[in-house]
């Protein structure tokens, strides 16, 4: 017996939705892999900088040091200040700015260090993207076996 137009769509709306199910759900497992994994690499990351900072307390010392100049580089020139602070001013302020430029460089030198770097962002989201493409793939190969088999 042969089904009627409205059961065959029926049958078919349902295999659809059981495949944009299926990857739906793998698309969500890959999302859910991928946090994991950089959840781990955080960690690892705060770990070995934990560890760096019991080893050498100077070194954390010095950093703060470079947070505060930073901070003053960023900062615009006020006249009041300019006029307190005259070239000395000026001195601090080139001064500031090249220990901002050492620990920007030395800060993204660490990240580079420890795998955390634009590239391989750039890696893992292009591994996310190929996972969720076949996900999408797998489910529009199913819908498409499940009309060829009603035909």
């Amino acid at each position: 017996m042969t089904n009627s137009p409205k059961e065959t769509a029926e049958e078919l709306r349902k295999k659809v939705a059981d495949a944009y199910g299926s990857g739906k759900e793998k698309a969500e497992t890959t999302v859910k892999a991928v946090r994991e994994r950089s959840a781990k690499a955080t960690g690892a990351a705060k770990r070995k900088t934990n560890q760096s900072l019991e080893k050498n307390p100077i070194a954390a010392l010095v950093g703060g040091l470079a947070l505060g100049a930073i901070a003053a580089a960023l900062l615009p020139k006020t006249k009041r200040e300019s006029d307190l602070m005259g070239k000395a001013g000026d001195k601090i302020r080139s001064t500031a700015s090249a220990a901002t430029k050492a620990a920007r460089d030395a800060g993204k030198n660490q990240l580079d260090v420890l795998g955390l770097n634009s590239s391989s962002a750039r890696d893992q989201l292009r591994g996310v993207i190929d996972k969720i493409g076949q996900a999408a793939s797998t489910a529009s190969q199913a819908a498409t076996d499940a009309v060829r088999k009603k035909s």
